[in-house]
């Protein structure tokens, strides 16, 4: 086969299993909205009942925010919520982004970049409160406009683990064989290797027992193959995680403050779910405006100090 062809075949098979990742979905159909005339509200108000919204509808506005909640009853056996709301910006706030609470406790940040919460412990077979306060971004310094968003989708699902695992691989591998110069012979050989695993997928039926079977059978092929990949290169890298806030740009002071919420709350997720996980972030005031808005979030980043992470 063509090599074009072939990572073409595999770039849209890596996003039929980034959908089969979930075994199993329940829609949240349906949102009780209230709109935060004030803009300036830290957590979510009063259960209303007055108005919703469903999924597919669209909101729009400039430097609007709603706040959605719904009372979702979580399966014993569902590990994950998902969230597709918009298309976050290109980082100067074009686009919409939202913090996800639990209870009325921040959790993490939501956006184009970060649809999914993997629940906790405590939250399995029972009923909670799931908020979002979501923000319909600005223009990103071009002309004054509304932006329109679609509610596309929410649901509490279960997630495949070996699935999710197998999805990121071979697609960061994807990822670096169209990072590679054509005359790069790692290039074909990293190709050759990501089809050699795609190829012992059975896609008969999708979704069923037996494709999974496989998906674990192509999962293993791939990581042993990756291991004996030849490492012959003197490069050693080393990666710390960071977040980069401007405290005014394109925006004000205030959503400095909510953006601050939104990445120390994801950051402190992750840190949950990867013990591995440092993180680096060396403005002093992003740091006060935590400690004044969520101290739950800033004792938190005191435990990780501690920890060295």
């Amino acid at each position: 086969m063509d090599y074009f062809m072939q990572e073409a075949k595999i770039k849209r098979r890596i996003q039929e299993i980034e959908a089969l990742r979930y075994r199993k979905k329940y829609t949240i159909q349906q949102w009780f909205v209230t709109e935060d005339q004030t803009k300036c509200q830290k957590y979510p108000p009063l259960f209303s009942t007055e108005q919703v919204m469903h999924i597919g509808e669209t909101w729009q506005g400039r430097d609007r925010y709603l706040w959605l909640q719904a009372k979702v009853t979580i399966p014993p056996k569902m590990n994950i919520l998902f969230f597709d709301f918009g298309k976050t910006g290109g980082g100067n706030n074009s686009g919409f982004e939202s913090l996800l609470f639990i209870d009325g406790v921040p959790v993490q940040g939501i956006d184009a970049n970060h649809k999914e919460f993997l629940l906790e412990p405590a939250h399995l077979g029972k009923e909670v409160i799931v908020a979002l306060k979501l923000w319909s971004g600005l223009e990103g310094g071009g002309e004054e406009r509304q932006l329109i968003h679609e509610l596309k989708s929410a649901f509490v699902g279960c997630l495949d683990e070996e699935a999710n695992d197998y999805f990121y691989l071979s697609k960061m591998i994807l990822e670096t064989i169209q990072q590679l110069a054509e005359d790069h012979d790692r290039k074909y050989r990293l190709l050759k290797m990501l089809n050699g695993s795609f190829q012992r997928i059975d896609w008969r039926e999708k979704g069923s027992p037996q494709f999974y079977d496989s998906l674990r059978e192509a999962h293993l092929f791939l990581k042993e193959a990756l291991q004996a990949f030849p490492k012959s290169d003197l490069v050693q890298v080393t990666a710390i995680g960071h977040t980069h806030i401007d405290l005014a740009w394109l925006w004000q002071l205030k959503h400095t403050r909510e953006k601050a919420a939104r990445s120390f709350s994801t950051v402190l997720k992750l840190m949950k779910e990867y013990p591995e996980y440092v993180f680096l972030q060396t403005q002093p005031q992003i740091y006060q405006y935590i400690k004044e808005d969520y101290p739950e979030l800033y004792v938190q980043i005191k435990q990780r100090i501690a920890e060295g992470r």
